[in-house]
């Protein structure tokens, strides 16, 4: 019995990442995870829990207009491999094909950047990389020094800690996305626009002790004695 619509359902689900989440329909938790489309969720089948995804159960993440459907979106969605930081998913994802002033519509991989996530290629991606994922492997790292290699296994079982082969390999997407994901970090950080060709040392973080005429030093003061200097 659902334990959210009280009606007898012929299979129970439960989510394991929802804190004290209910077991309930199928029905009721894809209503319940529209906004938590990458959580990991159970079937009771044959005496115990195994692994279900929400793709296969109906969910469909709908980008733009609050998570519904976008009224001029005729496509069917598109089938996207998702890696977020508790492991790779699949979802199902329909892109918003409203158009702009200038009747244009958004490009499918700046859509995801402004739901959270970042492209694994500029033309009609299949892959996306979560930002929270993203910016926990640049904290790993740097503090760590963990290899990418090692984090993309990390991922894996994450996934599934028994058929690790089974889980789809993005390792060569996860190398390209971090490069342009800490190139677009240190060009927001120094202030810069982006662009193809910048100016030798523009981001490069300049040191405080140093004299720089115009920032920290007077270019027109008399110069000092040495033995005041």
């Amino acid at each position: 019995r659902c334990e959210r619509c009280e009606n007898v359902a012929e299979q129970v689900y439960r989510c394991v990442d929802c804190f004290l989440g209910p077991m309930c329909c199928q029905t009721c938790l894809v209503s319940q995870h529209r906004h938590n489309s990458l959580h990991g969720v159970q079937v009771w089948d044959r005496g115990f829990w195994h692994k279900e995804s929400l793709a296969n159960l109906g969910l469909t993440l709908n980008l733009g207009h609050d998570g519904r459907k976008c009224p001029v979106a005729f496509d069917e969605p598109r089938r996207l491999t998702v890696v977020h930081s508790h492991g790779i998913h699949e979802l199902r994802m329909r892109f918003c094909a409203c158009l702009d002033d200038e009747l244009e519509g958004t490009p499918d991989s700046l859509q995801l950047i402004a739901n959270g996530m970042w492209p694994g290629t500029w033309d009609k991606p299949l892959t996306a990389f979560t930002i929270d994922v993203m910016k926990e492997f640049h904290l790993l790292s740097l503090q760590v020094q963990m290899s990418a290699q090692d984090f993309h296994r990390y991922l894996q079982r994450r996934t599934d800690n028994v058929q690790t082969d089974q889980v789809p390999n993005r390792y060569r997407e996860l190398l390209r996305t971090m490069q342009e994901f800490i190139w677009v970090r240190a060009v927001k950080r120094t202030a810069q626009k982006p662009a193809r060709r910048m100016a030798m040392g523009s981001l490069a973080v300049l040191c405080p002790a140093c004299p720089q005429p115009g920032v920290n030093m007077n270019p027109a003061a008399p110069p000092r004695r040495y033995d005041q200097r």
